[in-house]
């Protein structure tokens, strides 16, 4: 088995919804919506215990399958995760067919 299919069957097992992912809906700039698996990590803000500023934070994110997605990730998508919805800020891809979506609440986040 090629690296690259190896690749795909782990990144394939990890999105399902009974591993650590969860289905989400991808709204593309241009397209029709889709609904796919990806994990997702929400924001989180660390603070000093001494004197509760903050130390660390970090935006939220999802991992996807870049073939579950019918055009390249972009700025202008959205994806709607738990009932709130986000904007993608920027995409990284992994080089092995997955990807990181950093992702940005909407407004009140009301999807």
């Amino acid at each position: 088995m090629s690296f690259n299919r190896l690749a795909d069957l782990v990144l394939r097992t990890c999105t399902r919804p009974n591993v650590f992912g969860e289905w989400v809906h991808y709204l593309p700039a241009k397209g029709d919506e889709q609904r796919i698996r990806g994990i997702f990590d929400e924001a989180f803000q660390q603070v000093d215990a001494s004197s509760q500023d903050p130390v660390s934070s970090t935006r939220p994110k999802l991992g996807v399958i870049l073939s579950d997605l019918s055009d390249e990730p972009g700025p202008s998508d959205r994806v709607r995760i738990r009932g709130k919805l986000y904007s993608v800020i920027e995409d990284r891809p992994d080089g092995r067919g997955g990807a990181t979506l950093y992702l940005e609440l909407m407004g009140n986040g009301q999807a």
